[in-house]
């Protein structure tokens, strides 16, 4: 009876329209509102208020001013805080009411109109907040079209908001108001996207895939088809984009299912963010180290996603890369992340007191190893395959030989590992590694430093060729080729040839020494085969006739080799130097070459 009596002063007093610069209404329908607020819990006051509103407005809509604000906020109220279908369902009925009949007396209160959409998209009622998405839609449609009515009719009531209070500040010319405006954020984008942004992004989070995925597919349309200020990209970064960045690992952390949500959500904010790479470049090494945290070095499922991002990201950044900021950053991240992943527990391994089947017990866990291994090696082969593809050239040299340095701390790793022909006996005894020869991702790990080391250190050597930086880089690639020639002929010639001391050692553990020489033999003929006979295609000529005696002799001692890969790769560097013309014909390897 009470808030009936109330609705009926309230017809009364809206019969008259309200004067300018006043709230009266306002103020008079503040009571509906405190009544609500004290009654969340009763649906039957709840309902009949919603009546109340819906009856004012449908009688009294075309005197109501200031009044909208606290509609909205009643309706935004019920949708916040009542999760019962019925009212939610007859308070959206009566808001979209609102918008379709009111549309024109508006504009002063898009922002509240906007917020209370929100408050519906957020409903624990599924079906209902979809329903508001539709609408909210609409919304976003009138903020982003600069000739709506609405739009227009917003702007000059903030507009009127700004002018000068006291005369003493001088008048405000147009041409001034153009410049104060041009300065920074619009009016529409200082009001409503404000409250668009920071409503999409609490929706993002939401744990309904249709909720996200509707919110999601708003905001970033919203974004690619609207022109923003250079102030105001910052906003979006801060609320949207460097939230994404931020945040959403720790969805695909709590539960692999989110997986294609944060792909799509990572995908979208990677294009925007390069699309304004211009205006947006000040937060680029944020957004690579952000990136970088996306590759866990203990759950290979999500580093999976995570470097498939990664490779999304610098396939479509690498290129705009104007400074040796960015390039540091890069070379930073992928330190962190090789140094994350390196499985250090392999190297360092002890065993204990044999068990009762006589295997030894080791100091780690045999599956966080494995795992480590496996997604180090998958962020090699990005930098390898993503980072110098097409951008050598781009990279500084500073960077570039911090980047040499990185990989070739990861290729040491491997190196070592693969030759510790005693440490992986004791590993095979603890039943690690029982089904494989090698580890095979660090098996893996070693060719594509390797590869990558090679192609980078010569990259860098043409470009300075004629400097002792330049001279020192090639002095290093034949060292490395060479330790690397002379290390497979010793192996091979140890995988042939045993002691009897070593005989009987071997009869005592159980294990073939010899066996264990030819799988580092096997382990290494695709890296003779595929990476250091093809750079002796490279060496320049004078370097080649200063080492071709060595050369000759490794050469000599590769043509028996057993594997058919490194004779056929022979074959081609032997042809190479015969059509150029490098070797005399009375040179030993012209002679061999035919």
């Amino acid at each position: 009876f009470a808030i009936d009596s109330l609705k009926q002063l309230a017809h009364k007093f809206l019969v008259k329209e309200e004067l300018t610069n006043y709230q009266f209404q306002r103020e008079f329908l503040v009571p509906f509102e405190t009544i609500l607020l004290k009654n969340l819990k009763r649906n039957d006051i709840i309902d009949f208020l919603i009546n109340c509103v819906a009856d004012i407005c449908r009688k009294s809509g075309k005197n109501i001013k200031s009044g909208w604000k606290i509609v909205f906020n009643i309706l935004g109220t019920i949708g916040k805080s009542i999760s019962q279908e019925g009212i939610l369902k007859s308070s959206l009925m009566i808001l979209n009411e609102v918008i379709q009949m009111h549309a024109d007396c508006l504009p002063e209160f898009l922002e509240e109109m906007i917020g209370c959409l929100f408050h519906y998209c957020g409903s624990p009622i599924t079906s209902i907040a979809l329903l508001a998405f539709d609408k909210l839609k609409w919304a976003i449609g009138e903020a982003s079209n600069p000739d709506s009515a609405t739009i227009k009719a917003f702007e000059t009531h903030y507009k009127l908001k700004q002018e000068p209070a006291s005369a003493s500040l001088g008048a405000v010319t147009p041409e001034k108001k153009i410049a104060s405006l041009a300065e920074g954020p619009s009016i529409v984008e200082e009001k409503l996207w404000n409250i668009f942004l920071r409503g999409t992004q609490c929706l993002v989070l939401d744990k309904r895939t249709d909720i996200r995925l509707n919110s999601l597919n708003l905001l970033f349309t919203a974004i690619k088809q609207n022109k923003f200020t250079k102030n105001f990209w910052e906003t979006i970064y801060e609320l949207i984009l460097g939230y994404i960045f931020k945040t959403f690992i720790h969805l695909l952390e709590e539960d692999l299912k989110n997986a294609d949500y944060v792909k799509i959500a990572v995908n979208n904010a990677i294009t925007i963010f390069v699309d304004n790479f211009t205006i947006l470049e000040p937060h680029t090494a944020e957004v690579i180290e952000r990136m970088g945290r996306y590759i866990s070095p203990t759950e290979e499922t999500v580093a999976k996603y995570g470097i498939e991002l990664n490779k999304v990201f610098f396939d479509n950044i690498l290129s705009k890369f104007k400074n040796e900021v960015c390039w540091e950053a890069v070379v930073k991240s992928f330190q962190q992340t090789l140094t994350r992943t390196t499985p250090q527990m392999l190297a360092e391994c002890t065993t204990t007191a044999p068990k009762e089947d006589g295997s030894m017990k080791l100091n780690f866990v045999e599956a966080e190893v494995n795992t480590k291994a496996s997604i180090h090696l998958r962020a090699v082969h990005i930098i390898r395959t993503v980072l110098m593809k097409d951008c050598l050239r781009n990279i500084p040299i500073k960077t570039s030989m911090q980047l040499l340095e990185v990989l070739f701390q990861s290729y040491n790793f491997a190196y070592a590992f693969n030759r510790n022909i005693d440490h992986r006996i004791i590993l095979r005894k603890s039943g690690f590694m029982n089904y494989s020869p090698q580890l095979y991702s660090l098996a893996l790990q070693e060719k594509e430093t390797l590869l990558g080391y090679l192609g980078l250190a010569y990259e860098i050597y043409l470009q300075q060729a004629k400097t002792k930086e330049g001279s020192a880089i090639l002095d290093n690639i034949w060292k490395l080729m060479k330790k690397l020639l002379e290390e497979h002929i010793g192996a091979q010639i140890k995988s042939t040839k045993k002691t009897s001391a070593e005989e009987k050692k071997e009869a005592d553990d159980g294990f073939d020494k010899q066996a264990e020489h030819k799988r580092l033999v096997f382990g290494m003929n695709s890296i003779i085969a595929d990476f250091v006979l093809p750079i002796f295609q490279k060496l320049p000529a004078e370097v080649f006739a200063s080492q071709k005696g060595e050369i000759t002799n490794m050469l000599l001692d590769l043509i028996v080799s057993e594997s058919i890969e490194i004779r056929m790769a022979l074959r081609d560097t032997l042809k190479f130097w015969l059509k150029g013309s490098i070797l005399p014909q009375t040179d030993p390897i012209f002679i061999l070459s035919t």
